[in-house]
C-alpha cells in the first residue's frame, strides 16, 4: 500500500450480492492487497500469493506479512480517546499515525441486523453502526488480539 492509497473508503459488502456476507471492497480490494492476494477473472475473492508452496516461508504482504483484517469492535474501543465526546479531533492517540476524523469499519456484524456492522467515528469517539453498503474508511491491524 502507498501513502497515496490513504485516505480511501470501501464497503463491507458487495451491493450485487446479498447483503451481510464480507464481500464488499474492504475484503475484496483492500485486506486482499495487504495480504498479498491477487484478483482472478471469475472469482469472487482474490487468490492468496503470500505463502510458499510448501507453508515454510512468508513472500509477500505488506510489511511481509499475511494476516492483515479489521479490528473487532472491541479492539476500536480501546484505543478510543476518552471520555465521549473527546476534546480532540480526531479522537485517537497520534501514536496511531495519521486518522481521518471519520467513521471506521470493524469486523464485527451487529447480531440482530445482518446488513449493519459496528465501527467507530474518531470526530467524536461514538461507537456507532454502518449500513454495510455505505462507503467508509478502513485501517488493518494484524493478528493476536
Amino acid at each position: 500500500m502507498r501513502l497515496t492509497d490513504y485516505p480511501v473508503i470501501y464497503k463491507w459488502s458487495d451491493p450485487t450480492l446479498p447483503l451481510g456476507p464480507a464481500s464488499g471492497s474492504v475484503f475484496t480490494s483492500f485486506l486482499s492487497r495487504l495480504n498479498g492476494s491477487i484478483a482472478s477473472p471469475g472469482l469472487t475473492h482474490p487468490i492468496a500469493i503470500c505463502g510458499s508452496t510448501d507453508g515454510t516461508s512468508v513472500s509477500g504482504g505488506f510489511a511481509g506479512h499475511c494476516d492483515w483484517r479489521l479490528p473487532t469492535i472491541v479492539e476500536w474501543r480501546t484505543i478510543l480517546l476518552k471520555p465521549y465526546p473527546c476534546g480532540t479531533i480526531p479522537c485517537i492517540d497520534p501514536v496511531f499515525g495519521p486518522t481521518v476524523a471519520s467513521f471506521y469499519w470493524s469486523a464485527t456484524t451487529f447480531a440482530p441486523g445482518p446488513s449493519l456492522a459496528w465501527g467507530v467515528a474518531f470526530f467524536n469517539g461514538a461507537v456507532s453502526l454502518g449500513n454495510k453498503n455505505a462507503d467508509y474508511s478502513v485501517r488493518a491491524v494484524r493478528t493476536g488480539l
